[in-house]
């Protein structure tokens, strides 16, 4: 009986072990990295034992052991001065270390002893290696600092620069396959599968751009992930302020009309950033970010018709050398392809003791109208387009150890879009979708105007938790759950002409408008 027992345990140990591994499979995207090396006496390359390594303006460090080794994790994205003290040694400070997203840096020093007096502390500059050893994938890290001096507007024309990436297509795989996640959490959208919203460059921290072979961390990715990790407040007050204006400009108006004259407002861009203490509680900072981005954009089309006229008629059908235009529009070049978006982020955090919390708000709202060719003589026929996103989320990382440590997040998120020519769906500007029909496939439009229109929303709610233990110099053991919650909603229309085929007393034809009805379906 005591055997069966023990089988029957084993067994159910064995499942318990199999369910485990699947739920623990999508782990915590990675946010830190960590810092080794050996310290070692310069003249006789005896290890140091117990000499203290610490990164400068941190409580974060470590102390060297028997074999002269140490470690730092859970360190930040970012470039660092590490210090270096031990009895008998000068102190040492090693400049511009450089930690990245999941990787290792890898930092020796020997050290030179002193006798009585204290001697000058020892400057080294931190070498970064050829080979990054402990790269197991395709990935680029970018630094805040290498985005700031990159020719670059958004975090889209960073991920186009990659070898790899067209378009946002990593390695030819569709736009939806990507995985986004900032601070860890994913904020693909999930009626549409892209981005629901991308942080501004003044937010980023790092970003790890990856194309090939992913940790398991990443389980749900297909084609390539982007992963940002944003700023966090800073214990001194900085703050930024920037402006641009811009133009579009060529002398190919055959192709690009519009764009011979100079308009030096056709593009702006405000923008700002502000860090520091809250003066309220020791440790407690806040980061804060906002960006104007105004647009009027660089595909023009010429108001040749209004919505309300019709395709030109011929008084003899068979002859088409002679017809009567019915246009009324003014000839002025209106912008087809403009865009607006306001967008602001804002972190605090606070540590005590071996805890870290913090919390993030993102918002942004655009506007924008895409190009559509074939309205290029009808420019005010083209819906618009609208966008409202925010994320909120609030992460909890606890240091039990050097070497190991856990952290907790919660995030709530909304993403809504909607598009329409105008608001007012039954708006008797509205015409039938079929007036101002081209004539032929080599014909732009004579009147009329697009009648669809969507609105979507999308809430998600996720839960993380992740464990993480660097269990020799060797190995790293992290597991980890995520959970999701979501609630969409997705509804799009056309309108349709509720007389179609009817005429008036002239012969015109007539317009009402309507929109298909729902059917509902019963079983029997």
């Amino acid at each position: 009986m005591n055997s069966f027992l023990l089988q029957r345990l084993q067994h159910l140990l064995s499942i318990i072990l199999a369910v485990s591994t699947v739920s623990f499979s999508i782990l915590a995207a990675g946010q830190s990295g960590k810092i080794i090396g050996k310290i070692t006496d310069q003249r006789s390359g005896e290890v140091i034992i117990g000499a203290s390594v610490v990164i400068q303006g941190t409580k974060i460090g470590a102390s060297s052991d028997f074999e002269g080794d140490y470690l730092i994790g859970n360190v930040s994205p970012g470039t660092y001065t590490l210090v270096v003290t031990s009895v008998g040694y000068k102190t040492a400070s090693i400049r511009n270390v450089v930690v990245k997203i999941d990787l290792t840096t890898k930092i020796d020093l020997k050290m030179e002893e002193t006798v009585v007096e204290m001697g000058d502390a020892v400057v080294i500059e931190a070498e970064r290696p050829l080979v990054q050893k402990d790269l197991t994938s395709t990935s680029v890290s970018v630094s805040s600092e290498e985005l700031r001096v990159m020719p670059v507007e958004n975090i889209n024309q960073v991920i186009n620069l990659q070898a790899g990436v067209v378009g946002g297509h990593f390695r030819g795989g569709r736009s939806g396959e990507v995985a986004y996640l900032v601070d860890g959490i994913p904020v693909n959208n999930p009626l549409t599968g892209g981005a629901g919203f991308i942080p501004e460059i003044s937010s980023i921290r790092e970003m790890e751009v990856i194309s090939g072979t992913f940790n398991a961390e990443y389980g749900q990715a297909m084609s390539g992930i982007i992963n940002s990790v944003t700023q966090d407040g800073a214990s001194e007050y900085h703050g930024t302020f920037g402006v641009y204006a811009g133009d579009y400009f060529t002398s190919h108006t055959d192709v690009f009309i519009n764009l011979d004259k100079l308009n030096f407002l056709r593009t702006k861009n405000y923008q700002f950033s502000l860090s520091g203490p809250t003066n309220i509680i020791d440790n407690f900072n806040f980061f804060f970010t906002g960006r104007l981005q105004d647009e009027e954009g660089y595909l023009y089309g010429k108001r040749v018709y209004n919505v309300t006229d019709r395709v030109p008629t011929f008084p003899d059908p068979n002859d088409r050398t002679v017809w009567i235009n019915h246009n009324t529009g003014n000839g002025a070049f209106v912008s087809m392809n403009p865009f607006k978006k306001y967008s602001f982020n804002g972190k605090f955090t606070y540590g005590f003791d071996a805890f870290k919390i913090s919390y993030s708000g993102f918002w942004d709202r655009a506007k924008w109208k895409g190009y559509d060719h074939s309205f290029k003589w009808t420019p005010d026929g083209t819906n618009n387009h609208f966008s409202e996103n925010w994320m909120q989320n609030v992460q909890l990382n606890h240091v039990i150890s050097d070497v190991t440590y856990h952290s907790a997040k919660v995030s709530l998120s909304k993403y809504s879009g909607k598009g329409y020519l105008y608001e007012n769906p039954y708006d008797l500007r509205y015409v039938d979708e079929y007036q101002g029909q081209p004539l032929s496939n080599y014909t732009f439009r004579s009147g009329g105007n697009q009648t669809n229109r969507y609105e979507n929303v999308s809430h998600t709610l996720i839960g993380q938790y992740q464990f993480t233990s660097q269990v020799s110099k060797q190995h790293k053991v992290g597991i980890g759950v995520e959970t999701r919650f979501h609630r969409v909603f997705d509804h799009g229309t056309s309108i349709t002409n509720e007389l179609i085929g009817q005429v008036d007393s002239l012969g015109n034809p007539l317009f009402k408008i309507t929109y298909p009805k729902l059917h509902r379906y019963h079983d029997h």
